[in-house]
């Protein structure tokens, strides 16, 4: 039975991890190919399997956030898992990492766009936010060439967040037990005071 949040991350990384999978992600990044349908349908197979395994009991997807916060609101949150009791909402996004000839070319701007209903890195946190606080899960293909332009990206995102009384602590670690085809971010967002 899964009984913490750790436990749920060790779940979705053993499981995009998985051997069998990595040529995936050296192949969407050299075709410079935007295949979150993919990773959503593999994070909803991977719930769909927990479940049935009986590791937690109750898990949602495309939950209305209107639904959530029973009053008129747009968008659509990805998942909703139950552990503990508790529902844990989340949010997934694919960041290509590489461009053209491989070069390192994360695209700032999914982090930044000022529009919190662009569908943007930055409208996902607005929207747990909303809610209280969620998680948003970002698969990173090919794992960042550059670590540390990946990490101001992220500090400047959480800087920015936090000028709009919204808290983001990546709580994962860019490290060597992820294989250099993919790194799985994961960005705790709450509300101010929250996090």
């Amino acid at each position: 039975m899964i009984i913490s949040i750790d436990q749920l991350f060790d779940e979705i990384d053993r499981h995009f991890l998985d051997v069998s999978k990595l040529r995936h992600y050296e192949i969407f990044a050299d075709k410079v190919r935007n295949i979150e349908g993919w990773f959503k349908g593999e994070l909803f197979y991977l719930f769909a399997s927990l479940e049935k395994d009986q590791a937690f009991r109750d898990w949602k997807y495309e939950i209305a956030l209107k639904d959530i916060l029973n009053r008129p609101e747009k968008g659509i949150i990805d998942f909703k898992v139950t552990i503990n009791g508790e529902p844990i909402y989340l949010e997934m996004k694919t960041v290509l990492s590489s461009g053209q000839q491989g070069k390192s070319a994360i695209d700032a701007s999914l982090f930044f766009d000022p529009n919190p209903s662009s569908g943007y890195i930055g409208s996902d946190a607005h929207k747990l936010a909303k809610i209280g606080q969620g998680y948003c899960l970002l698969f990173v293909y090919p794992f960042p060439q550059k670590l540390e332009r990946w990490q101001r990206i992220v500090e400047n995102f959480v800087r920015r967040m936090a000028q709009v009384n919204i808290d983001v602590a990546e709580i994962s670690i860019p490290n060597k037990r992820y294989p250099s085809s993919l790194y799985i971010s994961k960005l705790k967002v709450a509300a101010r005071n929250l996090l």
